[in-house]
């Protein structure tokens, strides 16, 4: 009787029991965790691709590093789809290195920027090291951006797949799960890999790449619950000898140690263990990132009856939240907190954010803080948005920089200055919060120096104070030679030697549109002598030195987007001198000298571009102080306010007080910052230019080139060889470093 009780009660309790098993199995909670590894992390989105098209729902997202970044992304609402055009369309070099564009810098601050190839800090007499290649505030703004539609769910587990993320707390070596807070400033402390990205603070702990505590959090993630766990690994193993070549895969083997040990057994925890083939990358091969997504999709596809079958016992009531991308929105207020040393309308001037109640972009909003950031002010700028009914506020949380001060070097080699070792000392902060000290010393073929102090009011009036000294001396070929006043008569050769000491004092302020327009008083020394040689050894020399006074104005435009190649931008610079007083001329006439460039940069295709400049001179009044005419000749960027290249001749071989010049550059970029350069260029120039229609007939001079270029660290590597029709010789051009 018992057994057939017990028989009836299995027969009736089966089906019951089957519905149970069925609702089980269609309701397995999956988590997913993806492992760091810098740029090999792009395989995330690859297995994200296979996981959608298999049907699995993720429940639970824990990442690190580059896996916590893609699972953000992924938690907040974005496709895998969606993820790789992202992810594409970023550029890395500016995200990794911090750049800032070179318009975000006031005009003062880019002709400054572009002379230095080192720069290192420098606090009691000791010179140091920067703790980082990068702030990580690009990348941080790249985020804000991106996750702005959930910037306000400070709860990780809300968001439409709840996620966590792993940092590495760097006082104590331990992991710290970042489950709250603002996820952009949670995933930058993550990812923010030693010696690359700088430490992220949050709640008073000082944090790093969460890979060196635990670079595959699936404990953290298993605790949520979940019934199945898959993985994506994209760690490498232990590297062999010869491949430990450079710092970085130094430093990564050393990071790798405590990962190898603990991956046994994580593995073990993991349903599904995805290991995309990552061989040949590094952390960052971003540039291979196309391959690194694909080898992701791969590795994934291999699971996929695995992946179809667990989606086969999961509820599917209704498609995925997405994230709607927004681009700009309507600005109401901003608030600064922690700004001790700059006032608030110095920050809004600087954020181009003078004015409220309009609508922005994130590239208007991100290009100010380039601008803010680009004054070396301030470490880092966090700024969180939050709605209200009116519009958004945003709040911007500064860390203004201690160090101010810096120690800069750099090197350079060209035909007419030869060899100069740069040694700067720059200053923040020197006398008030918005000035700037710079002293230049270049020793070498020709000592040289360059002393600048400026303060920046912004569109406010500033003011600054420069001095400068160059010198050189130049053996002219004459068969290279023009419009000199020199008795050519049985002449081989002219040597020239000059010397320009410069003191300005100036205001400066801002027109609307990038202009900038400055006044000021200069005292300069000159001293230009001649010596000219003769086939009969009789020698006939010419000097001038005195000290002359004037007043100086000038209206500037600079939106080059390099000041060396540039492919897009206007350049603009009109200078006039007012030549009143001269110490050594005892019948020296009063004169005016203006000077007006225009350039004109724009590509054509996206390795092919070309620049076409417009130059002209003119002296008003009765000179004779030839020292001051203007010279045409060679290639250099840092001689004196009166000098301009032109290929073709040699060094201050044109020299007439009037003159006219165009130019013409095709810039081929064969190879990444790379140049293949075709050049010419034609001119007028003659002390009555323009007393006549003279000007308007065919050009005097002309000249043409081709050169190569390589953008390095230490500066662009030139050399050009031009000619001229009517010289008819060829002349070799070389410079390595920047200018100064």
């Amino acid at each position: 009787m018992r057994i057939f009780l017990a028989t009836i009660f299995l027969i009736l309790s089966s089906p019951l029991l089957r519905a149970q098993d069925t609702t089980h199995k269609k309701d397995l909670k999956v988590g997913l965790v993806l492992s760091g590894g810098g740029a090999k992390g792009l395989a995330h989105i690859g297995v994200l691709k296979v996981l959608e098209e298999a049907g699995v729902r993720i429940d639970y997202i824990g990442g690190t590093s580059m896996g916590a970044m893609v699972g953000a992304l992924y938690a907040a609402g974005y496709s895998a789809n969606e993820l790789d055009s992202i992810f594409r369309q970023l550029d890395f070099d500016k995200l990794l290195q911090d750049k800032t564009s070179r318009r975000a810098k006031s005009l003062h601050e880019r002709y400054i920027y572009d002379r230095y190839a080192v720069a290192l800090p420098f606090n009691n007499f000791k010179v140091g090291l920067p703790r980082a290649v990068s702030k990580g505030q690009n990348i941080y703004n790249e985020f804000v951006k991106l996750l702005y539609p959930v910037n306000e769910i400070y709860d990780f587990s809300q968001l439409p797949i709840p996620f966590l993320c792993v940092a590495t707390d760097i006082e104590t070596g331990k992991g710290v799960v970042l489950e709250n807070g603002f996820l952009p400033q949670a995933i930058q402390a993550s990812g923010s890999f030693p010696s690359l990205f700088d430490l992220v603070e949050i709640d008073g702990k000082w944090l790093t790449d969460g890979g060196i505590a635990d670079n595959y959090p699936v404990d953290e993630v298993k605790k949520k619950g979940m019934d199945i766990i898959i993985g994506v690994d994209v760690q490498s193993p232990l590297a062999k000898r010869e491949e430990i070549n450079s710092f970085l895969s130094i430093f990564s083997q050393i990071t790798t140690f405590p990962m190898i040990d603990n991956m046994p057994k994580k593995i073990k925890e993991t349903d599904v263990y995805i290991k995309p083939n990552i061989e040949g990358f590094n952390v960052i091969s971003f540039d291979k990132g196309e391959t690194i997504i694909n080898n992701g999709k791969i590795a994934a596809e291999h699971f996929l009856p695995r992946l179809r079958e667990i989606a086969a016992q999961q509820k599917h009531t209704e498609e995925r939240e997405r994230i709607q991308k927004i681009d700009s929105f309507y600005l109401k207020d901003v608030h600064f907190h922690n700004n001790e040393h700059f006032s608030r309308s110095y920050l809004r001037g600087k954020l181009h954010l003078k004015y409220l109640n309009r609508k922005i972009s994130f590239e208007q909003l991100n290009d100010g803080i380039d601008n803010l950031m680009a004054t070396n002010n301030f470490h880092s700028i966090n700024h969180q948005i939050r709605h209200t009914f009116e519009g958004e506020h945003i709040d911007f949380y500064l860390r203004e920089n201690p160090q101010r001060t810096f120690l800069k070097f750099g090197i350079h080699y060209d035909n007419l200055l030869k060899t100069g070792f740069l040694m700067n000392y720059t200053r923040n902060y020197f006398l008030q919060s918005s000035d700037f000290l710079s002293l230049d010393l270049i020793v070498g073929d020709n000592i040289r120096y360059q002393f600048d102090y400026f303060v920046d009011k912004g569109f406010y009036i500033s003011y600054g104070l420069r001095s400068k000294f160059v010198q050189f001396d130049r053996k002219l070929n004459t068969k290279r030679l023009s419009n000199y006043r020199i008795e050519r008569s049985e002449l081989n050769r002219m040597d020239v030697e000059a010397y320009d000491w410069v003191n300005q004092l100036y205001l400066q302020t801002l027109l609307g549109n990038g202009f900038v327009f400055g006044l000021g008083v200069e005292h300069r020394k000159i001293q230009f002598d001649t010596e000219q040689v003769h086939s009969i050894s009789s020698a006939t020399s010419y000097s001038e030195k005195s000290h002359i006074g004037s007043l100086y104005s000038y209206l500037k435009y600079d939106s080059f987007n390099n000041s060396f190649f540039p492919s897009r931008g206007v350049y603009f610079n009109t200078q006039f001198n007012f030549y009143a007083l001269a110490s050594n001329y005892s019948d020296f006439n009063k004169f005016t000298t203006g000077k007006t460039e225009l350039s004109f940069a724009f590509p054509i295709l996206p390795r092919l571009s070309a620049r076409v400049g417009l130059e002209g001179g003119v002296t008003i009044g009765g000179s004779n102080v030839y020292s001051l005419d203007f010279f045409l000749g060679g290639y250099n960027k840092n001689v004196f306010t009166n000098y301009s290249p032109f290929y073709g001749y040699d060094f201050l071989s044109i020299g007439a007080k009037n003159y006219l010049k165009s130019e013409l550059v095709i810039d081929i970029q064969p190879f990444k910052k790379q140049h293949l350069l075709l050049l010419a260029n034609i001119a007028k120039a003659d002390n009555n230019l323009f007393e006549s229609f003279e000007w308007k007939k065919y050009p005097d001079y002309s000249g043409y080139g081709i050169g190569y270029s390589i953008e390095s660290f230490l500066g662009p590597i030139e050399l050009k060889c031009t000619y001229s029709p009517e010289i008819r010789q060829a002349i070799w051009l070389f410079n390595i470093g920047y200018w100064f």
